[in-house]
């Protein structure tokens, strides 16, 4: 499959592709302690790692990248069923909020 068949499958996503359910238990609300390590090594499986056994792995060269995202919870349900999605905070403006909600 060239590029140019992936690009065309892209043009063919809709919005409704994306819209699927999910366990909210698997939503992290909370960090995880200790921090949880992935490695993927080549085409491999990943793999969960110990601190110490990362460390270990690491060549003179090496380069780590940490990401340090955080979660908010933007997505609000109303006891009416509504969704409330809190797109981004109004700059100069304490607690105003631009959202997206029917």
């Amino acid at each position: 499959m060239g590029a140019s068949s992936s690009l065309m499958d892209l043009q063919k996503i809709s919005l409704k592709d994306l819209d699927f359910s999910y366990p909210e238990d698997l939503v992290a609300t909370q960090p995880v302690t200790p921090s949880r390590i992935m490695q993927v090594a080549g085409c491999g499986e990943p793999q969960e790692l110990k601190k110490k056994q990362l460390l270990e792995l690491f060549q003179p060269g090496d380069v780590l990248v940490v990401n340090n995202s955080q979660v908010v919870k933007r997505r609000v349900f109303l006891g009416n069923g509504i969704e409330v999605l809190f797109l981004k905070e109004v700059q100069g403006e304490d607690n105003v909020w631009e959202v997206l909600m029917p």
